[in-house]
């Protein structure tokens, strides 16, 4: 039997949890689940980012990929600065936090 399209399957990954950032190390994870090497799984990322069907970024010396529709109409700054806000919890509005 063949095996799915690693590209195949790791963009459906990150569709699934779409504006989430996700670590490459996570995503390799995802690669040898599915029976592909670790280095695999990384190459077809890189494979993605480069042809502009998901976002990669750097943080603390991290990869961090994500998918998005507006992939490829933002800069590195502005992608950096979405993943950093959506690390913070803010309280929803009209919430009391008593």
């Amino acid at each position: 039997m063949k095996k799915k399209p690693l590209r195949q399957i790791l963009l459906e990954h990150l569709k699934g949890k779409q504006g989430n950032w996700i670590h490459s190390g996570d995503l390799e994870k995802v690669s040898q689940a599915w029976g592909y090497k670790a280095e695999t799984g990384g190459r077809a990322l890189r494979k993605l980012a480069e042809n502009g069907a998901i976002q990669k970024s750097k943080h603390n010396g991290s990869t961090i990929y994500r998918y998005s529709k507006t992939t490829g109409s933002k800069s590195a700054n502005e992608i950096l600065l979405e993943w950093k806000e959506s690390q913070t919890q803010k309280p929803p509005e009209n919430q009391s936090l008593f």
